[in-house]
């Protein structure tokens, strides 16, 4: 956060003991601290499925003028896996230095009757002096939605022979054999 820099001068009279003289000068270069992080998902294309996982990448860079420290990334998701972050050299991220992460999710039910996955992350890191930097990004993941319903309908009556008065009983069979959860079932 500054440069301190000393100077000295010296001068031999015409007698006696030389002549010497210090100066010192301080000078603060502006200290522009800023991480970003960039969140992707890869996922099975062109359907993603229930029980199919997303591997989500966090890219963080550090695109300040300073080194940073203590680079944490956190993510909300519920069941995401532990965030595989690689060791970084003395704990710090250098100018213009990338770091890269990885975690997995795996799409629930839940995920599928929403139509989609919104997930959140964010990164802090501490610059030599002030506030943390602190950035956040958002992917949207759209499980593939297949609503299928099907019903069979069957007959039971007194055999062999179906007379007047008799009573015929009908049994509708009702499957849901699509992937999302269907509601309001009318027959």
């Amino acid at each position: 956060g500054e440069v301190i820099n000393s100077a000295n001068v010296a001068a031999d009279p015409p007698s006696g003991p030389p002549e010497i003289f210090t100066d010192t000068v301080t000078v603060p270069p502006t200290q522009l601290p800023s991480i970003v992080m960039e969140k992707s998902a890869e996922y099975p294309q062109p359907e993603l499925l229930l029980g199919d996982t997303i591997t989500y990448t966090f890219t963080v860079t550090n695109d300040g003028n300073v080194t940073l420290d203590n680079i944490v990334v956190t993510d909300g998701l519920p069941n995401l896996s532990p965030i595989n972050c690689p060791a970084l050299p003395n704990g710090e991220l250098a100018v213009n230095a990338v770091m890269v992460c990885t975690a997995t999710y795996v799409i629930d039910q839940d995920d599928v009757d929403n139509g989609e996955v919104i997930n959140s992350a964010g990164v802090s890191a501490d610059p030599p002096s002030g506030p943390p930097e602190i950035f956040t990004d958002t992917v949207t993941v759209p499980p593939t939605q297949l609503p299928s319903i099907v019903m069979e309908k069957s007959a039971e009556y007194p055999q062999p022979e179906l007379l007047l008065g008799d009573t015929i009983t009908y049994t509708f069979t009702i499957t849901n054999d699509g992937n999302v959860t269907l509601d309001n079932i009318i027959v």
